[in-house]
Parts: structure tokens; sequence; C-alpha cells
């Protein structure tokens, strides 16, 4: 699938990502355009907005039935729901906090904090991966590392494979079948330029397309942009309006140079605009552990929801999220910076 041109993102409730049928209907009002309110240690952070009457969300773990089939509650009222991850002072993942330990604020006001978890829930995921000229000679160790991740991941989670060079194209659609996997990874040729940043606009709006509640792009590249149509700030645009939450991994050159911070830059502003993280790892060698931390991370995330206050306009609201639990050290909150908001009202 390739595409091309810019598209913005529209509002998408939770019932739309659970019927499968609504797909091809989402996938229409994404490239119409309007404003999706985005789910997203450290504190990684991801909301999203659900919408009108029964709209399914996850609960706890104990809140499930005895069946082992995940339980659900409806909802009169809008929800934001907060996909989030808690580093210590050493980076290392932090599980085990109690609700009490989280505090919600939604342009700087306090919320009340309604639904809580943490446990590892299935995502749509999207592994995108440079298949430019550039990357011939790392594209094993990238393979192998993009792999890693998929084994490290949850066993429900479905994937999907977009290469890209001067276009981007999905060489393998979503499925858990490694073999599959592999082989969309591997049946590519190398040649080309580098379109990172449409890329992303391609593999989000497929992400969308998942039948998991949550959604996560991995991107792998070894240079700045120079081929895209999209500009950083129109993708930038995009990503605040989507529930997609974005790790990069940029595999740059050691020597400082002006397409080297043009890189870093723009991978950090993807992870950070959509609550992911970036990395820049010193060789190739360190890739393939970098997938697997990013795959703990994914797997040992809180999901916080609670419900719009009332009187909130439409638009933009910023969001932060801080942890507070004294005897167990300092932690820092990783999140996306807030989310597009259009009450059900403002939609008839």
């Amino acid at each position: 699938m390739v595409l091309a041109g810019p598209v913005s993102a529209a509002i998408l409730t939770r019932r739309d990502f659970m019927d499968r049928n609504r797909m091809q209907k989402a996938k229409q009002r994404l490239a119409m355009g309007g404003g999706l309110a985005l789910v997203g240690v450290i504190l990684v952070l991801t909301p999203w907005a659900v919408r009108g009457q029964s709209a399914g969300q996850s609960l706890p773990a104990e809140e499930r039935s005895a069946e082992g089939k995940e339980a659900r509650f409806t909802a009169e009222v809008d929800l934001v729901a907060l996909s989030a991850a808690v580093l210590d002072q050493n980076q290392q993942l932090v599980t085990g906090l109690p609700r009490e330990a989280f505090q919600v604020l939604q342009d700087g006001k306090e919320q009340t904090i309604t639904q809580f978890s943490n446990r590892d829930i299935p995502v749509s995921m999207g592994i995108l991966v440079d298949s430019s000229a550039s990357m011939v000679d790392k594209r094993a160790a990238v393979n192998a590392a993009a792999l890693a991740l998929v084994r490290a991941s949850n066993p429900e989670d479905e994937v999907f494979i977009l290469n890209f060079k001067d276009t981007p194209e999905v060489t393998q659609d979503y499925t858990n079948d490694i073999a599959l996997l592999s082989q969309g990874l591997s049946d590519v040729r190398m040649w080309g330029g580098t379109a990172v940043l449409d890329a992303v606009r391609a593999g989000a709006e497929h992400a969308l397309q998942g039948t998991r509640d949550k959604k996560v792009l991995l991107v792998i590249t070894d240079g700045e942009d120079e081929s895209s149509k999209l500009s950083l700030k129109e993708l930038l645009g995009v990503l605040q309006k989507a529930e997609v939450t974005i790790y990069t991994i940029g595999i740059l050159s050691r020597e400082s140079s002006r397409s080297r911070r043009n890189a870093e830059k723009m991978l950090k502003a993807i992870a950070n605009v959509s609550g992911g993280a970036a990395y820049f790892p010193n060789g190739l060698e360190e890739v393939e552990a970098l997938a697997t931390r990013i795959a703990h991370d994914i797997r040992n995330q809180y999901v916080l929801g609670y419900p719009v206050p009332v009187g909130t306009k439409p638009g933009f609201h910023s969001i932060r999220v801080q942890v507070k639990a004294p005897r167990r050290g300092k932690f820092t909150v990783r999140t996306r910076p807030g989310f597009f908001y259009e009450p059900p009202s403002s939609k008839r």
C-alpha cells in the first residue's frame, strides 16, 4: 500500500476502534480531516477520548470474568484514558504503584481518576523500517531486532511491517506469525532515499485500522529525511490528533553534523508528541537490546481514566501526570502533552 499527500486525523470513538466493520469509514474520515482526542518510567502517556453511550474500555485484571475473558463497562460520559509507563532514576520501569500515587492534571486542574490498571494488554503495532540504499549494511541487524521485539511482546499483539524509502509500503499486514513477519522484513529491495515523515503518517493511518485498543509504532532509520512530501510541522500536527504511541530508533553517524542533528531532532519530536521515546544506539550491536526494552516498556504500562470535565471546550487540552511515592524514590513522567476534544453535540 502506497500513500501520498498530507492526512489529518478525525475524531474516532473507542467503539470505532473495537468494531472492525467501521475501519473503512474511519479511514475515510481520517482523510477528510478533523480532530482526534488522543490516547496515549519516565511516565509514558497516550490519551484517547471515549465518547457516547456504551463505549467499551478495558477493566483492571481483577475485574475480568471467571472464564478469563476481559470484562467491559459502559459509560454515559466522555472519558479520557491514559496509557502510561513509569521510570525511576535509573530509567528502570516501575510497576505495582497504587492509584493513589497518581495525579492527573488537565489544563493545570487535577482530575478524578475513575479507571486504573497496571497489566499487559495486546496492541496493534507497526514496525516501520528504513529500506533506503544507506541501510544495506545495517539491515540484517535491524531485521533481527524487529523480530526480537515481536518475540518479547504480548503473544496476542497484531503486527504489520512497513518498509520505506522514497515511498512507504506495507510489505506484511497484521499478523503474529513470526515467519510471515520475517518474510515481510527480508523480501525488500534496498535503494532510493529516505522519507521518514511520509512513512510515519502512513504507519499511523494503518495502525488505526488495527483491532486492538492500543496502537504503537516503532520507527527504525539511519538518517535525515530527504524525500518526504510532508513537513515535520505538518506531521506533528497529525500526530497530536492520532491515537498512536511512537518509539524511534536512530542509527545515526557518531560524527557531529547538521544532518545528524536534524535527524535526531526529528525523531525526538515524533516520539515526544506521541508519548513515546527516542533512542540513539552507539552501534548496531545495541539495536536488538533496545527493541526488547521497548517491548518491555509497552507491556508494563498503567492505564488511567478520568471523565472529561463538564464545560471542557472543543480543541486542544494539555495533560500532565505526576507520580508521588515518597518511600520509593523520585519518578519521571513521559507523556503526550495533551489531546484534542470535540463534544458529542458538535458532531451532530
